[in-house]
């Protein structure tokens, strides 16, 4: 059976704007063949098998030319493969999809289309500019920008479209802005006409400079970003911004905020600050590797009846139990009698997603309110599991003990330090504006990373750290903290960011 090509487009940055049909196709792809201008994130959640091939080009600088792209989806259906040809955009709106798909076709190659959001008129809508509106404009035009460059490039149709009264939504056009503006006036259409230009649009780093057709030109020449990609719109729809816009009005619009805590329990943070309106860099400097199960473990799963108590002390302390429980061929109902703890808001949201009902969790995360917790609930000579990371502090033990309480410390994963390419560092830290600690562990491990690299910490970073004890840290290890969230909740740093 021959493979088959999806021509799918990805979108126009905001990684959600990505459809639920285009995600689905990406999970199942033997070959994902992607072009620049996509948000590089969509790329995780393709097949962790898939081959990635870069076929980008930017500012007309091709990484492969189009034919070769061409025999590249030829090769790899002949392959009997699926393969996932990913563009910005929309397939079949300035990206050659079309002349992508009538040689697959020529070729005898089953393909399939998938559409994508557009920039035309996503990034107008982000920047607060419909592209149609009642009494306002009951039409739209979208024309392809690069065509225009010089004073003879498709001049007839820049005639037509002058005395069109709809909206005029160029793509490609920024390096001709100065040469379609000059024209458009030429022909007819008024110096003060509205005109904006939208950079990076729907992306946190969006930027819309708004003007007339006689000073966008200028304008945008005077942009800081001017090498970003962009859309410019022509028409008194423009108007409608000082009203309209929203993505700007985010609390923490165009922030970049370093995240630097480990992957597996960064998706719920990277959210909340994404819809906030901020960029989040991923820095983690934990990674979580779960341990063999060596003697003690499977001893530990062998007599879970006999505890009176199981104490979690994170959430990755529940999924790696949980997993090594299924896999050691029991479920939850061999935990017996025994009653849960939880340490923090998070690992007891974790256990009661597994339907596991907690029944005591200290007011605070730090393992020392951990002791009077236990004085009104654990009773002396009750059998205690604690399943940690190998490096947990042993404060938690050393008090249960001290209480006459049995305790068992089963180490079920550990954790290090990822390895990081020193110009990936240092562009991260060269963008942000901001970093989060969550841990002490955390303070520690980016200050090593940064040491192996001969990095310094950059101290226009404003550093925010969530509770006092990862603040003390940080302090004493001459990082000026910013702010700090008193409470030991992700919301409640959330919280402290915006302020």
């Amino acid at each position: 059976m021959q493979g088959k090509v999806y021509l799918l487009g990805a979108g126009s940055g905001d990684l959600e704007l990505i459809t639920l049909k285009a995600l689905n196709c990406l999970k199942k792809a033997d070959v994902v063949i992607y072009d620049s201008l996509i948000n590089k994130k969509i790329l995780s959640f393709a097949n962790k098998k898939a081959e990635m091939l870069f076929v980008g080009k930017r500012c007309g600088k091709h990484s492969l030319p189009q034919e070769e792209i061409n025999s590249l989806l030829l090769d790899k259906a002949l392959e009997h493969k699926t393969i996932v040809r990913l563009k910005g955009g929309d397939p079949f709106i300035f990206g050659r999809g079309g002349e992508e798909a009538l040689f697959l076709n020529q070729k005898g190659i089953i393909f399939e289309i998938i559409s994508g959001v557009s920039s035309y008129y996503s990034a107008a809508a982000y920047a607060g500019i419909p592209v149609t509106h009642r009494g306002i404009s009951s039409s739209f035009h979208v024309i392809s920008g690069h065509n225009f460059c010089d004073s003879s490039g498709k001049i007839e149709e820049l005639e037509i479209l002058a005395k069109l009264k709809g909206t005029l939504i160029f793509l490609m056009g920024l390096s001709n802005i100065k040469n379609i503006t000059e024209t458009l006036i030429k022909f007819g259409k008024s110096l003060d006409t509205p005109a904006a230009v939208i950079l990076n649009g729907t992306m946190p780093s969006q930027i819309t400079i708004v003007g007339t057709l006689e000073n966008i030109s200028q304008k945008y020449d005077e942009c800081k970003d001017n090498s970003a990609p962009g859309v410019i719109i022509v028409g008194e729809v423009v108007n409608l911004r000082e009203n309209l816009c929203w993505f700007e009005k985010k609390p923490l619009w165009s922030r970049k905020i370093i995240v630097t805590r480990a992957k597996s329990q960064n998706r719920g943070f990277l959210q909340k600050i994404e819809e906030l309106g901020a960029e989040a860099l991923e820095f983690p400097v934990i990674e979580i590797n779960p341990i063999a199960d060596d003697q003690n473990i499977v001893n530990m799963y062998k007599k879970l009846a006999l505890y009176d108590w199981i104490v979690f002390t994170s959430v990755n302390a529940v999924e790696i139990f949980i997993k090594k429980l299924i896999s050691n061929n029991l479920d939850i109902r061999d935990l017996g009698n025994a009653k849960l703890c939880a340490i923090g808001e998070a690992t007891a949201e974790a256990l009661e997603k597994k339907l596991l009902k907690v029944e005591i969790m200290p007011d605070e995360f730090v393992s020392e309110s951990f002791a009077e917790t236990t004085k009104a609930n654990i009773k002396e000579g009750e059998r205690v599991l604690m399943p940690c990371a190998e490096d947990s502090r042993e404060i938690l033990s050393a008090e249960l003990s001290h209480n006459g309480i049995l305790i068992d410390v089963v180490h079920l994963y550990e954790t290090v330090l990822p390895e990081y390419d020193r110009e990936e560092l240092k562009t991260i830290l060269d963008e942000a504006d901001s970093i989060t600690f969550t841990s002490s562990s955390t303070v520690i491990n980016f200050l090593t990373i940064m040491n192996n690299e001969r990095l310094k910490f950059p101290h226009n970073l404003k550093v925010y750290c969530l509770g006092p004890i990862t603040s003390e840290t940080a302090t004493k290890n001459n990082i000026n903290v910013y702010k700090t969230a008193d409470e030991y909740t992700i919301d409640e740093l959330i919280n402290v960011l915006t302020q």
